[in-house]
């Protein structure tokens, strides 16, 4: 596995609504966080930082999710740069749809609307955060140094730390939105589920895509604990 080494900065892509606030409570006891996040629901931003500045004992964090604000646009070349070791994690889509949902319900940024309205909004919203299309998506992806799975948070946080070089740790679950059952994927029909997917097929191919490669990885960081 190649981990960070001594003199590379972390960077923290933070996919919304993927257990990013709670990464980022586990990264504050690990390293100084450098902020970079668009003021609350606006579209401003604040300048970007001065990567100059930063050091392996930073981590540069931000969702980086409007057109013109993506990672790569933001920081041209950050990816490609082998002195950032870039890392994020990522969800099922039709459960980050369902946490998106329940969020902005909470916090009233939507309008009055049913979860299938919700769902039929913003097709492939994994894939306009990111930036990518179904061209350039493995591309993209193979430039992280490390892509937890939510799904396998035990594991990806596990992994993390044994390539962060730092102490083995539980995720500390925050900003965690609970809806009741009428809000569940459970509760939602098979038409309306496999309407999401056919409707969303580039989340779910980039989905599936960060699984393969975490499972790889997975089985390499196994064979090296064992």
């Amino acid at each position: 596995m190649l981990g960070k080494s001594a003199n590379q900065v972390p960077v923290f892509h933070h996919l919304p609504k993927c257990g990013g606030t709670s990464v980022l409570k586990m990264l504050s006891g690990w390293f100084k966080l450098v902020h970079d996040y668009r003021q609350d629901w606006t579209n401003s931003y604040q300048d970007r930082q001065n990567l100059d500045y930063l050091t392996p004992g930073h981590c540069l964090c931000g969702h980086f999710e409007l057109d013109g604000y993506h990672l790569a646009q933001r920081y041209p070349g950050m990816l490609e740069n082998p002195g950032f070791w870039v890392f994020s994690f990522i969800r099922d889509p039709l459960e980050v749809k369902m946490s998106l949902f329940r969020y902005e319900t909470k916090n009233n940024v939507n309008k009055p609307r049913t979860i299938e309205k919700h769902l039929s909004t913003r097709k492939n919203y994994l894939a306009g955060i990111l930036g990518v299309g179904w061209d350039d998506y493995r591309i993209i992806l193979d430039k992280y140094a490390f892509i937890g799975v939510l799904e396998e948070s035990a594991l990806s946080i596990e992994m993390l730390a044994s390539l962060l070089k730092k102490n083995k740790t539980e995720l500390p679950w925050e900003n965690k939105t609970i809806g009741d059952k009428n809000h569940s994927q459970e509760a939602l029909t098979n038409l309306i589920v496999q309407q999401f997917k056919e409707e969303n097929s580039l989340d779910y191919a980039i989905y599936n895509y960060a699984v393969e490669r975490f499972k790889i990885l997975s089985e390499a960081y196994n064979n090296h604990r064992y």
